[in-house]
């Protein structure tokens, strides 16, 4: 299993930071309180091979509508195409990045 971090922010002030996590069947992105150690399941997709990138779209589409219910958010909506295909490199290796 890979980790990976993303920080959310209310306003420009660090709010938090979401683990992604990846599997070879599914991505799942947990709220890691920092004090408690304790985290919390936000969002999870399965993935399907040469459907990296779909999965990625669908959990970053996820972990914005759960950060909006905070007030928070992770990025502008014009990069989430860019991230997706970020996270679809990230999960197997060769697949079309930046």
């Amino acid at each position: 299993m890979r980790f990976m971090w993303l920080p959310y922010y209310r306003g420009s002030r660090l709010a938090g930071w979401v683990e992604i996590a990846c599997s070879e069947n599914s991505l799942r992105a947990v709220d890691c309180d920092p004090k408690s150690g304790i985290g919390i399941a936000v969002a999870s997709v399965e993935l399907v091979p040469g459907r990296e990138k779909a999965a990625a779209q669908v959990l970053l589409k996820r972990l914005q509508a759960w950060a909006q219910g905070l007030n928070c958010d992770f990025w502008p909506e014009l990069e989430t195409e860019r991230w997706a295909r970020a996270i679809a490199a990230w999960i197997r290796p060769g697949v079309e990045s930046w």
